[in-house]
């Protein structure tokens, strides 16, 4: 139920009542399906943004609210980001304004011009993004997965299929490839034969990920820090791939990108034979 106004001396009816005692359980819900800007009768309300895969924005102008005035906002988008933007007022967080599936919080008024939005939970951790199948030939992008959303990624990724024994990573801007400028190391031990047997370092058009056999899966994860800075993009990964049922090659490594450029996405590459897998994304919430 929107905020509501009474006049000296108004007799209140039981409905209206009813209607002010139910607010206190159940703020009345507007459900979003495109991005929207808010109007003063949302003040008291909850927003629900749900607009499947969409990414959308909720924008808060001036002028609208009052000191003390509060809405519920909740993204409940299969995988789009809902972000919540300053148009004409201001919008200060102590964690991300970019919401995830499920990701909501209170929006407050210091003033009609000013808010703060209060996230439902602490602010740290990790932020799902998205998660995408993949399957296709010896090239698989993922473009626009960072944004200045967020400071930091994690990437999980599950290689299902792969003939090739090694996949790789490189870094895109757009839909380009950057060459050049990688420098990784990595160690990795197999479970029979419990000795280093991997450590190097390489500095080439692409990074040495991870190796992956088509019957027992690869598991990665990988940390990129600071990819949307113009500065070096940094990143940690760690891989497990099955080479039987009990056998198995576990590793980790560390890389760089010496370049000061903007990165946007990832793309894997085996250079000749189809891979298949899902990789989720998640933000490490600032």
């Amino acid at each position: 139920m929107a905020k509501q106004s009474f006049t000296a001396g108004q007799v209140l009816t039981a409905a209206q009542q009813n209607a002010l005692q139910l607010n206190d359980y159940n703020q009345t819900v507007s459900t979003k399906t495109v991005s929207y800007v808010l109007v003063a009768a949302d003040a008291g309300t909850r927003i629900v943004m749900n607009a499947g895969a969409t990414n959308t924005t909720i924008t808060v102008n001036t002028s609208l609210f009052a000191a003390g005035d509060t809405l519920e906002i909740l993204n409940t988008s299969t995988s789009g980001i809902c972000t919540i933007t300053a148009g004409t007022a201001t919008v200060s967080s102590a964690s991300s304004l970019a919401l995830g599936k499920n990701a909501g919080g209170k929006l407050y008024f210091t003033s009609a011009g000013v808010s703060v939005f209060q996230a439902s939970d602490s602010g740290d951790g990790l932020a799902y993004i998205s998660t995408t199948d993949f399957s296709g030939g010896s090239t698989i992008q993922f473009q626009n997965l960072f944004t200045s959303a967020y400071t930091n990624y994690r990437a999980l990724f599950t290689i299902t299929a792969a003939s090739p024994s090694a996949v790789y990573m490189r870094y895109l801007v757009g839909a380009t490839v950057q060459t050049g400028n990688i420098y990784c190391a990595q160690t990795a031990i197999q479970q029979s034969i419990p000795n280093t047997y991997a450590g190097y370092a390489r500095s080439d058009q692409y990074s040495l990920w991870a190796t992956s056999y088509p019957t027992y899966p690869s598991v990665m994860t990988v940390d990129f820090f600071y990819p949307q800075a113009v500065s070096y993009t940094n990143f940690l990964y760690s891989f497990m791939t099955g080479l039987s049922a009990t056998d198995f090659v576990g590793g980790e490594g560390y890389g760089r990108n010496a370049a000061t450029t903007q990165i946007d996405g990832i793309e894997l590459y085996t250079g000749s034979a189809a891979i298949s897998g899902t990789m989720t994304l998640y933000g490490y919430r600032k």
